[in-house]
């Protein structure tokens, strides 16, 4: 039988060249275990065929006291370091290592790997959650970073379980203070049982669950793990009423326990020290999520540079100060970049507007909200510590934002529905309390109305309101709060000191016109619901009418405000 040069070749590389490698890799490192010098022989064959200085690290971790006795298989080792070398550029883009002589474990390669990757490995998990709950059939999670919210939600259509690049949301909800997130995961899952009845997510908002109605609105942060809606009474069927009756009240006592103390601020923190972590957070993400995080960091940058944090420390002020006065540094120019508004986003913004896209208008006019708040916090800082020269009327960050101001009201009108319809949600099943010993409701409508005008005219996205006609916007928004409520089966009602020169007459009557609703004082009318005892047949009485908006706005504010509001086609109707 005659042998080619190619087999010969292969024979010699195989058999001969590679024994020797393993051999004297053992012999170098003093290793004289048969089964390890075996394994340091299967590493080096094919289909392995890893060189020297790879083998020569095997035999050093062989050598190591959990080296010495791990039985993890040599071809797992072999994985993990050849996801070493797969993952080079993810690895670089976190700031982790890349070279194998960095690491004195299989196990701290395939850490660093799973965190490129958006997800934890599952023995670092624990370190990265609180287990509120655990029986034999479900465990209750409150995940403290994205990589523990993407391995806990594996599987689900979740924006919060989005691993590596895109627009994962988990910071977005969690820094800023008022949500928190839990997952509550089923353990054992039938075959191909769908994520719909297998996780649910249970966020709470201020230190509350908002189920929404069933089969109305999208859930937000309270979905099952189709990411569709979840009620509270599809909730308590899934789970059972007493188990989900006791999670709800576990759940909102933590929540309310931890308001503002979320462990994911600790990763604001991770990204002033290493702005390679901001970069790595913004890769993949739309500009509408790019822009909502980094108001978020650079307020919470503010927020700490004049008020301090028991983890800051006298360097890290200094760091803040130069993310917003330095332009060399690292971080102010990832910021930089990441929030210019660049010729293509205005011209997707103004294809938008000409063809009446409100929806992507709306997310325009968020992002200009954004950009004040992101251009507050740099004007506050530099302020406070930059020099006499430096002038603080040219804004480093959000370049282009003014191109965006015309999306401004279709921006208020879409936040003033999403409030109201919060708003509902939160009222779905609530009792009545008894106010001034006057009326049981649910809530004075004074407080409701005041409440959101407060939002509505403080959002920095005011900035960019153009025109004179913004008190009057507010006021209508108002009515458009009202009617969102309406449509939600929530009623007004008089309280026992009406307007009328015979007070009591109106008391627990319904407001059912806008003529009423607007000379009435706020503070005696009261929102209900079908469980007041003065909900008779007429409660389901209809909302404020396009025409009688539209009348209301004629008389009062004139008819330059109405064709204002035409040319957005706002009619302030549910």
């Amino acid at each position: 039988m005659k042998i080619s040069r190619k087999q010969l070749s292969l024979i010699i590389e195989n058999y001969l060249l590679t024994e020797a490698v393993h051999d004297k890799v053992a012999a170098q490192l003093g290793i004289t275990d048969p089964d390890k010098i075996d394994q340091l022989r299967i590493a080096s064959e094919a289909p392995h065929r890893l060189q020297k200085p790879e083998l020569l690290w095997i035999g050093k971790y062989f050598t190591t006291p959990e080296g010495m006795q791990t039985k993890e298989p040599i071809v797992d080792i072999v994985s993990a370091i050849k996801s070493l070398k797969q993952n080079r550029a993810a690895l670089i883009r976190r700031g982790s290592a890349t070279d194998l002589s960095d690491y004195e474990s299989p196990g701290q390669i395939t850490i660093a790997v799973t965190l490129s990757r958006g997800f934890v490995d599952i023995s670092q998990l624990s370190e990265q959650v609180d287990v509120l709950y655990e029986d034999e059939d479900w465990t209750l999670y409150m995940p403290h970073s994205r990589e523990a919210s993407c391995t806990i939600g594996r599987g689900t259509a979740w924006c919060t379980a989005i691993p590596g690049s895109g627009n994962n949301l988990f910071y977005n909800y969690v820094i800023s203070g008022r949500a928190i997130l839990y997952y509550l995961v089923k353990k054992k899952k039938e075959e191909n049982e769908p994520p719909s009845t297998t996780h649910f997510s249970l966020g709470t908002l201020d230190g509350k669950i908002t189920f929404p109605k069933e089969g109305k609105g999208d859930g937000h942060i309270v979905v099952d793990g189709a990411n569709k809606g979840l009620s509270r009474q599809r909730f308590l069927s899934q789970v059972g009423a007493p188990l989900g009756e006791q999670l709800i009240t576990k759940i909102e006592s933590h929540s309310q326990a931890n308001s503002n103390k979320h462990p994911a601020k600790k990763k604001i923190i991770e990204m002033l020290r290493n702005p390679v972590l901001y970069t790595v957070e913004m890769r993949g993400k739309s500009i509408d999520i790019r822009y909502d995080f980094t108001a978020m960091m650079t307020t919470n940058f503010k927020d700490v540079f004049f008020f301090g944090s028991e983890d800051i420390t006298d360097n890290d002020k200094q760091l803040i100060a130069d993310v917003f006065v330095d332009p060399n540094n690292a971080l102010n120019k990832a910021i930089t970049a990441a929030t210019e508004i660049k010729q293509k986003d205005v011209d997707t913004f103004n294809k938008a507007l000409q063809a009446g896209n409100n929806a992507i208008v709306q997310k325009y006019g968020k992002i200009f909200g954004d950009a004040s708040t992101i251009n507050e916090a740099e004007y506050d800082v530099r302020r406070n510590v930059a020099s006499a020269s430096d002038d603080l009327s040219i804004e480093r960050f959000c370049q282009g934002k003014d191109a965006l101001t015309s999306a401004v009201p279709y921006y208020l009108y879409k936040k003033a529905e999403d409030m109201a319809e919060s708003l509902a949600n939160s009222w779905e099943g609530a009792e009545l309390y008894e106010f001034d010993r006057e009326a049981e409701a649910l809530q004075v409508d004074h407080y409701v109305t005041s409440d959101f005008a407060y939002v509505i005219e403080n959002d920095p996205a005011g900035e960019g309101f153009e025109g004179p006609h913004f008190t009057h916007f507010v006021v209508m928004l108002c009515v458009y709060q009202a009617n969102i409520l309406f449509a939600s089966d929530y009623r007004l009602i008089h309280g026992y000191d009406g307007w009328s020169s015979q007070p009591n007459s109106y008391a627990g009557t319904l407001v059912d016109d806008l003529e009423d609703y607007m000379r009435t004082d706020p503070e005696q009318m009261y929102w209900i619901n079908d469980k007041h005892p003065y909900a008779y047949e007429d409660f389901t009485a209809e909302s404020f009418s396009a025409s009688e908006i539209r009348q209301y706005m004629t008389d009062n504010f004139g008819q330059d405000f109405v064709q204002w509001c035409d040319s957005f086609g706002f009619d302030f109707t549910a």
